[in-house]
């Protein structure tokens, strides 16, 4: 058999060298060519079969060639394979090629060529083997019998001779052992589940509950997980696979459970309501309800620092909850009872003669006066105030506030003070005097012949002016509006002049403003220990009164008919029309210029004074 084979084999190589001679055509061959085909490796890839397969189950086995086999000779690759366990099917080749492999010799080798399984499968001859061949074997499941050695060994004769075959390139399957298996331990709410893997794909996993090691006659995971497993529970499991050796085995002790401790809920009061907190045992999920119905593991999550616990309404039901977390048992209840959120009332904003009046009968105010919602604190800093007046000299949307602690945040209350329209106001002279034309409906008016500024402390103004002066100078008032500048009548000019503009209190520093003008000062004032100082020229030409200044003695006189006032720089003693007063915060000198406390001074001679903080704003009031 084997000459015949091989005398075949010579015949075929002649008879392709003439083809090739005659028709000068040259195949090129591989730089690292040699003469048979010591350069070829083949591999093989089995596929994993389960050892219960069911009889009839078919599967392939994949042979790769690569490398480059001498055309000139024939060449058989060999598969041998396990005949009590697996039965033939076909061989296909893949595309691209050549030749057709156009029967499957399915046999016996008789040499056997010393492996374990006698039966085998010629894949090609006569070289029809090219670099990159791939070909695919099916066989058919015969039966479920156990192997011990591995089911598939490759063999290639390509030089092939009459003294029988070359084994040059031989792979057998090995197959590792089986990965251990994996016990995976599932924290549930109430405790743990159990279930099971392997690395090694399609592996059986078989497992013991009592502490016992595992055999293949233990009970069988079928991928089912295992619920609730009794805390304490030792399982011990392996994996098996055909062919393969049974890997490490695995054990695992289930944890014991604890149940959770009841979480502590508290209500504390803070700004704009009441802020709701619940704490529990690390890592545990709070649940809760507030409508007075159990808690579960579907009601509200609690989270510590979410907007929703500041309560803003009052709660009847309490409030109740549980903590959850997996490996654990849900805790017992923890319970809080009925709690009131009152609401603030609104603020007033009453608006008179150059101020708006801000107060609240409980709680404290926040206020914006640029038309914006204000809006409470976070924290309370013992600088709240509950009453505040605002001077206001142009058109102002003033909206404000009440907020406390435990309480739940006031509305909204809102101001428009608008201005006095003094467009149309005209004059006109008859016996019995000036009187006034367009007066808005309700208004009131004060006014002044001797050349002094009105204020509401002035003349009130009926139906006729009897004078004889230059100048008659009008101020009008409105309930709600602010107060309108000063008119001034020239009676021999026969003309009027209105206020142009209104105050502007834009930009930094501090602004002082009397009388409804805006006092400019050349150095700006400052605020020392809480207290305003101002250059004392400056507000004194405003006050109209006299200064002078000692700079030896540091003494520093303002005077006006009737009324003398005397500070010292750096000293804390103060006179008035002689009386003494110790001052918190006496005059100072800095940088050459010397600055006085301005509500000292200011009240000395009859004025009140208001601060607003907000617009950085001092009014002096007569």
């Amino acid at each position: 058999m084997n000459t015949q084979k091989a005398t075949l084999r010579r015949i075929i190589s002649v008879l392709l060298c003439c083809v090739l001679l005659c028709t000068m055509i040259v195949i090129p061959m591989a730089a690292n060519a040699t003469h048979g085909s010591e350069n070829v490796v083949i591999t093989m890839v089995v596929p994993e079969v389960g050892p219960n397969a069911a009889t009839g189950t078919t599967f392939e086995v994949n042979v790769n060639i690569s490398g480059v086999i001498d055309l000139m000779l024939g060449a058989d690759i060999k598969v041998y394979y396990d005949t009590d366990r697996f039965a033939p099917v076909s061989v296909v080749k893949a595309p691209g090629i050549i030749h057709s492999l156009t029967t499957n010799v399915i046999g016996t080798d008789t040499n056997k060529e010393g492996l374990a399984y006698a039966s085998y499968v010629i894949v090609d001859s006569i070289g029809e083997i090219y670099n990159g061949g791939l070909f695919t074997l099916t066989f058919r499941v015969k039966n479920a019998a156990a192997a011990t050695t591995a089911p598939f060994t490759i063999v290639n004769d390509g030089i092939g001779g009459e003294s029988g075959y070359s084994m040059i390139a031989t792979t057998a399957v090995v197959l590792p052992s089986v990965a251990a298996p994996v016990i995976n331990l599932i924290p549930v709410l109430g405790g743990y589940n159990v279930s099971f893997s392997c690395a090694t794909s399609g592996a059986q996993i078989y497992y013991t509950t009592d502490g016992t090691p595992a055999t293949t006659a233990s009970t069988l995971y079928t991928g089912t997980t295992l619920t609730f497993v009794t805390p304490g529970t030792v399982f011990n499991a392996i994996a098996v696979f055909p062919y393969r050796e049974t890997g490490t085995a695995s054990a695992v002790t289930v944890p014991a459970v604890t149940t959770l401790t009841a979480p502590v809920i508290d209500v504390v009061d803070v700004i704009g309501g009441k802020i709701l907190s619940i704490t529990a045992e690390s890592g545990a999920t709070i649940r809760y309800t507030t409508d007075g119905s159990a808690p579960t593991t579907s009601s509200l999550v609690y989270n510590a620092g979410a907007a929703d616990n500041l309560k803003t309404v009052s709660n009847s039901n309490g409030i109740r909850a549980i903590a959850t977390r997996a490996g654990s048992i849900t805790s017992a209840e923890g319970t809080y009872g009925a709690y009131v959120v009152d609401v603030l009332p609104q603020p007033t904003i009453v608006y008179d003669n150059g101020n708006a009046y801000i107060e609240t009968s409980a709680g404290y105010i926040a206020y914006t006066i640029n038309g914006a919602t204000p809006t409470a604190p976070s924290t309370m800093t013992g600088n709240e105030i509950n009453y505040i007046e605002v001077p206001v000299n142009t058109s102002t949307t003033i909206k404000a506030i009440a907020y406390d602690m435990g309480y739940a945040t006031s509305a909204v209350v809102t101001k428009n003070i608008l201005e006095i329209d003094i467009s149309g106001i005209g004059y006109n002279k008859d016996d019995l005097g000036y009187y006034l034309s367009n007066v808005p409906a309700g208004a009131t008016v004060y006014y002044t012949t001797d050349g002094s500024n009105p204020t509401t402390r002035s003349s009130v103004y009926g139906s006729r002016i009897l004078t004889t002066a230059r100048y008659i100078k009008v101020m009008i008032t409105l309930p709600g509006y602010i107060n309108s500048g000063i008119i001034t009548i020239d009676t021999q000019s026969a003309s009027i002049g209105r206020p142009s503009a209104h105050l502007d209190l834009s930009g930094p520093g501090i602004k002082v403003v009397y009388r409804n003008k805006l006092i400019i000062f050349d150095v700006q004032p400052f605020i020392k220990n809480g207290y305003t100082l101002v250059p004392i020229r400056q507000i004194a030409e405003a006050l109209e009164c006299k200064v002078s200044y000692d700079q030896k003695t540091g003494k520093i006189l303002i005077s006006k008919t009737g009324k003398s006032v005397i500070l010292y720089v750096n000293n804390n003693q103060a006179t008035v029309n002689g009386i003494k007063y110790t001052l918190q915060m006496p005059a100072t000198v800095v940088s050459g210029r010397t600055f006085v406390p301005i509500r000292f001074v200011s009240q000395a001679f009859g004025k009140n004074v208001n601060w607003s903080p907000t617009q950085k704003l001092i009014t002096i009031l007569d």
